[in-house]
């Protein structure tokens, strides 16, 4: 009898905390204090809190220190940093303005790994002439080779989320948290929402046609520059300008365009 009425405590409880988590999300979705991706998103907010549990976390610091970047879900260099060495295991980091290292020890075998992020890695990742890698630059180096050593060395802790904001195309700044505010833009950048705003309105609100075209020019060339597919937050005026003037002359240039578009691998417009 008392391990039926255990189980219904506990079952109770769970309902209890999950009836908490709903309420708590939908009353932060409507401040305007936290990160855009939850504003008004009760449903990312408890996402980010499940998530969180895995970690010990409560929904606030789930918020805090979970990142969804086009649907990616990525964490603060810092709370990476913190699991770990609230895990046992240590981490010594040198930074300087060309390179940084992080190397890691494991305390339950021993294991070691160091893990290094230099600017010419940077440079191929196209990330040298960003504005917070040209304010931030050992900081920027740092939170990198913190995520390579957390990725190697420490799967088990981070627990799957092994991207930190940055790698995924944010803005961010000195600690690694993305900056919201598109003014932090270079001025020849474009957030990449409001251009493919503006190919859609080119492309007469064909949709089909702004994806092919935007999937030929921008995603394809970011692949070949990054070597990944990792989501795209801005691109520079000249691949908007590019983009134009397909949408202008998009008849004459279709076949151009089928050239170097992969038809198994379309991507819609937001």
């Amino acid at each position: 009898m008392n391990e039926i009425t255990n189980y219904y405590d506990r079952v109770e409880g769970q309902r209890a905390a999950w009836r908490m988590m709903v309420e708590q999300a939908e009353m932060l979705a409507q401040a305007q204090i936290i990160p855009q991706s939850y504003q008004k998103k009760p449903a990312n907010l408890i996402a980010a809190g499940l998530r969180g549990q895995a970690f010990g976390w409560d929904l606030p610091t789930s918020m805090a220190n979970f990142h969804i970047i086009e649907g990616t879900t990525s964490m603060r260099p810092e709370a990476m940093l913190g699991l770990v060495r609230s895990a046992g295991h240590s981490v010594l980091i040198t930074a300087s303005e060309d390179a940084a290292t992080a190397v890691g020890a494991r305390l339950d075998n021993g294991d070691t790994h160091t893990a290094i992020f230099n600017m010419k890695d940077a440079e191929m990742a196209g990330l040298q002439n960003k504005r917070n890698w040209k304010q931030y630059r050992s900081d920027m180096l740092q939170w990198r080779a913190v995520a390579k050593l957390c990725r190697a060395l420490f799967g088990d802790v981070i627990n799957g989320v092994s991207y930190v904001p940055d790698e995924l195309g944010a803005v961010t700044d000195n600690n690694g948290d993305p900056v919201e505010t598109h003014d932090n833009f270079d001025s020849d950048f474009i957030v990449a929402i409001n251009a493919k705003k503006q190919l859609l309105e080119a492309c007469d609100n064909d949709k089909d046609r702004a994806s092919e075209i935007w999937q030929a020019v921008i995603v394809v060339d970011y692949a070949e520059r990054n070597g990944s597919d990792q989501p795209i937050i801005a691109i520079n005026s000249e691949e908007l300008e590019e983009c134009m003037n397909y949408a202008k002359n998009y008849s004459e240039t279709v076949l151009e365009l089928e050239a170097v578009t992969d038809p198994e691998d379309q991507q819609l417009l937001d």
